[in-house]
């Protein structure tokens, strides 16, 4: 091998490696850029309806498909103005210990819309931090997101494997079910990349 192919080769892994990048998965030579012509414009039409985030509280560690990830993993998706307002103040109460204020939010925004999922997220953690854990449980085993299967399977799960385990503090279980909660997410939005991807398959 003579020294300029041996420069050359790094090159080459470097190439292969960009080509073989989930994005590109599909991407040969000379057809990334009329390729993205094509992608983008459908992506815009199938993402025109899908549900997106509203706001984070806390410093934003993370983003990706219309959410941003809190330095605690607490987020709200977006939806009707009213709701997601309540919300936003709700969960700002409860990281700011006043639970009374955010249960009043969260029950406000389940009053006027059943199953909202954030409300229900977080009304069921804010009642376990005021020392009603039961019915926190229940009401986070009820916890419902016909749009991301993923956060509600991964959301009842964990309540019911916390609700077991006596020990955890509130923290804890606030912690635990937030990661639950984002791993449904990561699990929702690989799920639609790969349904996605079929499409040019």
């Amino acid at each position: 091998m003579t020294k300029s192919s041996r420069l050359m080769e790094p090159t080459r892994q470097s190439d292969d490696k960009r080509l073989h990048q989930r994005p590109n998965a599909n991407a040969v030579a000379g057809q990334s850029f009329p390729l993205f012509w094509v992608i983008f414009p459908l992506l815009l039409f199938i993402c025109g309806g899908c549900q997106t985030f509203g706001t984070t509280i806390g410093a934003v560690v993370g983003s990706g498909h219309g959410i941003s990830i809190s330095a605690n993993q607490d987020f709200l998706y977006s939806g009707n103005g009213e709701a997601h307002s309540n919300n936003r103040r709700g969960l700002d109460a409860l990281l700011k210990k006043n639970y009374f204020a955010a249960h009043q939010f969260f029950q406000s925004t389940l009053d006027l819309y059943p199953n909202n999922p954030d409300a229900t997220y977080y009304l069921g953690l804010t009642m376990i931090y005021e020392g009603k854990r039961d019915a926190g449980f229940d009401l986070l085993m009820q916890y419902k997101d016909a749009l991301n299967i993923r956060i509600q399977q991964e959301v009842r799960w964990w309540a019911n494997y916390c609700r077991k385990q006596t020990a955890f503090t509130p923290e804890k279980i606030h912690t635990v079910m937030n990661n639950a909660r984002y791993e449904g997410y990561q699990r929702e939005r690989e799920d639609e990349w790969d349904r996605r991807n079929s499409l040019f398959d």
